[in-house]
């Protein structure tokens, strides 16, 4: 059982500067935070919610897989609005972490190929 939290992106969401892309940063962390605090409590063991500074995760129970849309703060989120990010939550409640122990994620579908395209 995937997870959604979504927050829904901003009008005209497209290629913005730095300064502008931590202000929505900070206002999609806003509406996370406000989001996992105003949600109902899951009935037992989960994977629990969090911002991991990059998405927004809600409760996800053992051994599925949660996706989450791509974050609306990216400047280039009108490219990959369709993408979602992935973790696994494992059989004991916990997400699921690499060989460096940090929880393993998949952002790839969230990532502006534009851009790590060689130029021509």
């Amino acid at each position: 059982m995937g997870q959604r939290a979504a927050t829904p992106a901003p009008p005209g969401a497209e290629e913005r500067s730095a300064q502008a892309t931590v202000a929505a940063w900070r206002q999609y962390r806003q509406a996370c935070e406000l989001h996992l605090r105003l949600a109902p409590p899951s009935a037992g063991p989960v994977c629990n919610r969090s911002f991991d500074l990059y998405a927004c995760w809600g409760d996800a129970v053992p051994n599925s897989t949660a996706t989450v849309p791509c974050p609306w703060y990216l400047p280039w989120y009108h490219r990959v609005q369709g993408g979602v990010v992935s973790r696994r939550c494992g059989p004991d409640g916990l997400w699921v972490t690499d060989d460096t122990g940090r929880t393993w994620q998949d952002n790839s579908q969230c990532e502006d190929l534009a851009q790590v395209q060689p130029l021509q």
